[in-house]
């Protein structure tokens, strides 16, 4: 963690899956802590183990698990069943039809919900009975809502192919090493209920979710991600664990965006996990030189070098940033520059 001492102004994605992939690299079973978590999101992927899914099926596959939670929340309007009912029933639906299948047929009211179903569902129409019959095994899943667990962001992450995740240096973060930081910030005072407190790389929110029973409330939690699923779901997750009926103000805080490109306000602590080794085209090699010291003159470019220096920029003066970051970023001549920032820039505190 650093404080700051000075301030400067339908597409295909086609993954033949098998079981032993599924029990192997690709879920990240870490990234829970909660086994029903971890044991709803391989029986999903079992499911899968001999299909052919695409960008598609993956968005309605997601979209079936948030109107699970959503439902199992008790936030569906007119819904009759207790929190942590997951099957709610709309009137009128089938045994065994999914929540997707009602929905699509317009008998499912998600209230205000229904904009952050339908930004998760974009590009994914039409849809047609034959693939929603072929996904019907793994749609039919049960899948509770549990408080501080990223059911949606571990299932989102089994779901990518693992090339993909490595060429964009995603590595979610484990709950253990998330919560510990959550707790050092609390226990040195860092993290304060009305603090205000950004992501600039928040996938599908674990750490606004872990920061948010620490803060007043969500006007203080502020997330960027490129990738338009990622914030789908971290608004998705935002509105199950506070049950906010401010949609607007989920989305204005929540940006799809690539934090790289688009300088923001100052917060009091900017914290998260940047990606590691992501590689970037010629063109964005040319802004980052322009734009971040720590590129400028460099052949090769650590992406996590750049978000570390872009992330103490954010911060107002005398806040903080708390990065996971490698060990590499003390040890090896690549990341000199990155270092010598850290020090002409911020106090390290821990």
């Amino acid at each position: 963690m650093l404080q700051t001492m000075s301030q400067e102004p339908r597409g295909k994605l086609r993954s033949r899956r098998n079981k032993t992939m599924i029990q192997g690299t690709l879920l990240q079973r870490d990234y829970a802590g909660d086994k029903t978590t971890i044991k709803t999101v391989e029986t999903i992927l079992g499911a899968l183990a001999d299909s052919e899914i695409g960008a598609a099926h993956i968005k309605l596959i997601l979209t079936e698990c948030a109107l699970k939670q959503f439902a199992a929340r008790g936030l569906l309007p007119g819904q009759k069943g207790e929190e942590g009912d997951f099957r709610y029933n709309a009137p009128g639906q089938p045994v065994g039809e999914s929540l997707l299948e009602a929905y699509l047929k317009g008998g499912l009211d998600l209230g205000v919900y229904e904009v952050l179903i339908r930004d998760l569902l974009e590009g994914a129409m039409p849809i047609n009975e034959a693939e929603l019959e072929a996904l019907r095994p793994a749609l039919l899943v049960p899948a509770f809502w549990g408080a501080g667990d990223d059911l949606l962001g571990l299932l989102y992450l089994g779901l990518q192919p693992l090339a993909g995740r490595k060429k964009e240096g995603i590595y979610y973060t484990p709950c253990v090493l998330l919560r510990q930081m959550i707790q050092t910030l609390k226990d040195r005072n860092i993290l304060q209920p009305e603090f205000r407190l950004w992501d600039p790389c928040c996938g599908s929110g674990n750490f606004l979710l872990a920061a948010y029973e620490n803060v007043d409330s969500l006007k203080g939690l502020y997330g960027s991600d490129s990738d338009r699923i990622s914030i789908a779901l971290a608004r998705i997750n935002l509105a199950l664990v506070s049950g906010t009926h401010d949609i607007a103000a989920l989305k204005k805080q929540l940006r799809c965006e690539d934090s790289l490109y688009s300088m923001h306000e100052r917060f009091d602590l900017v914290l998260g996990n940047p990606p590691w080794g992501q590689q970037f085209s010629a063109q964005q090699k040319a802004h980052l030189r322009h734009t971040f010291v720590t590129a400028a003159g460099q052949r090769r470019i650590e992406s996590f070098g750049v978000f570390t220096e872009l992330g103490l920029k954010a911060c107002r003066e005398g806040g903080c940033l708390a990065f996971i970051l490698p060990e590499s970023l003390m040890q090896t001549d690549l990341h000199a520059p990155i270092r010598e920032y850290i020090r002409q820039e911020s106090r390290p505190l821990y």
